[in-house]
Order: C-alpha cells, then structure tokens, then sequence
C-alpha cells in the first residue's frame, strides 16, 4: 500500500492536495503524476500552503538565508561556517555584491567603537 503524506491524495493517477477550509473539505489538483517524489513535494506544498507562505525549495531558503544576513552586516566568515562551507570565499565570490551596501554601516561601527576607545588626541609628550 502506498503512504501518501497528510493531505496528499492520488485521483487518476495525478496528485491533489485536500485540507479543512471553513468547515469543507477542499481538494486542489497539482497536475503532476503520482511518483514517491512527487507525494515528497506534495507533502511539503501542503504544509506551506496551510502556514500561508509560498513554497520554496531548500536552495532557495539558503539563498535568502546568506542574503539577508549578509544585508544585516553578519560576518561572513560566520555565515560561511553556518551554510557548511569550508571557507568564506565562496561567499565574498557569490554574495559580495551584498556587502558592498553595508559598507556606511561598518564606518559607523569603527566611528563609534575607536571614539569610545581610543585615547584623546593630541597625545602629552613625555619629557
């Protein structure tokens, strides 16, 4: 017997979704055959469908992972390590178009960082 994942249906040989929409069973037709790859996908759609966001692919959610942390200012060594790269490289070569934005951003931080730290100029001469 075939497991299909909760709220996917085979109907003529072709996949539907089917969920709880105001107290009616609503069935939706996806118009792709019934493969075990297919009922994956299926199962994933649903879920997204019923959270309200359009579904995306696992490379896609990457994607816009390393793209809004990069536009936020996260380091990229940091963001590297958290995709499973082995280095940043790959990141500065993909995403650094990104970066280039944040680049007032750093300015501010040093700014505020060596005004808070760095010692009153000009410096006393000792004699």
């Amino acid at each position: 017997m075939t497991k299909y994942p909760t709220g996917v249906e085979s109907h003529e040989g072709n996949l539907r979704l089917w969920f709880i929409y105001q107290g009616v069973r609503v069935r939706e037709s996806l118009g792709v055959p019934d493969t075990p790859k297919n009922r994956k996908v299926a199962g994933e759609l649903r879920t997204s469908k019923r959270a309200g966001i359009r579904h995306r692919r696992a490379y896609e959610s990457r994607h816009t992972y390393a793209c809004w942390s990069l536009g936020f200012g996260v380091n990229p060594n940091f963001v590297a390590n958290q995709m499973g790269h082995a280095s940043a490289q790959m990141v500065y070569n993909v995403y650094g178009k990104w970066m280039i934005d944040n680049n007032s951003n750093q300015l501010a931080i040093l700014n505020t960082n060596f005004s808070d730290n760095a010692p009153p100029m000009p410096h006393a001469v000792n004699q």
